[in-house]
């Protein structure tokens, strides 16, 4: 896994992939058993000068959240969750990429524990006009970074969103409160210049779609309000030469 290819898309398979897949396929097999092989290796890596070894142990991690109980890994989350988060804004863009597919990861096999300090560090809104402010998420910041980190975090947000369909008819759920902001951002993400690279306009317009699907009642003024601007959009590629 140590092996990457630099400047490959994630379309582009190679010895790294081969080698988180087959590792995904194990941890599916020997289940809690993975954990004690994968933690030692991100232990050592995590905070490696080498990029390909950050990235390595990242794909290590989120190649066996499906397999392994919840009990083995719940020892580590916490803390693992904390450097997942960390990575966000890492100078490598193959490990911030890796980064926001472990999040997904985790938004997908282990949502309950994400604790209350981790979502605040991941979907924090925009800071109003203030210097002192602290800074947006760290998922909300990666829809602006490059189109791979970018497709990644909608990933991660469509799943995210998908964990709450058992909720989707209640008064509120979670995504209530962040309902707007998500939805703002995967609209901008969708608009972007380079949104056509690494598949991330049909990325933003599919986790708005299950952000859409599994929102609360609370929301409903706030889907009307964007009908009008998706109604405009649909109109527009009528207009596109094809």
């Amino acid at each position: 896994m140590c092996k990457q290819e630099e400047d490959t898309d994630d379309e582009t398979w190679n010895m790294a992939m081969a080698s988180s897949t087959c590792l995904a396929k194990i941890a599916l097999t020997v289940r809690d058993q993975a954990v004690n092989f994968v933690m030692p290796f991100l232990d050592k890596h995590i905070n490696s000068p080498d990029w390909r070894r950050r990235e390595a142990s990242l794909q290590a991690f989120g190649s066996i959240l499906e397999g392994p109980s919840n009990a083995a890994l719940a020892p580590y989350m916490s803390q693992v969750i904390d450097v997942v988060i960390q990575k966000m804004s890492d100078p490598s863009v193959p490990v911030k990429d890796t980064a926001a597919w472990t999040i997904g990861r985790i938004c997908e096999f282990h949502t309950q524990s994400i604790l209350p300090q981790h979502w605040q560090l991941l979907m924090r809104p925009p800071p109003p006009d203030n210097p002192g402010a602290e800074g947006e998420g760290v998922l909300l910041a990666g829809l602006k970074d490059d189109p791979r980190v970018a497709a990644n975090v909608c990933w991660a947000l469509h799943n995210l969103a998908e964990q709450l369909e058992d909720a989707r008819d209640q008064e509120t759920n979670p995504l209530s409160p962040l309902f707007i902001t998500i939805a703002r951002a995967l609209l901008q993400a969708s608009e972007r210049s380079d949104a056509g690279e690494n598949n991330l306009r049909c990325s933003a317009y599919e986790a708005l779609n299950t952000t859409l699907q599994n929102a609360a009642a609370d929301t409903r003024g706030n889907v009307e309000q964007l009908l009008p601007v998706i109604l405009q959009r649909l109109q527009d590629t009528f207009a596109l030469q094809i």
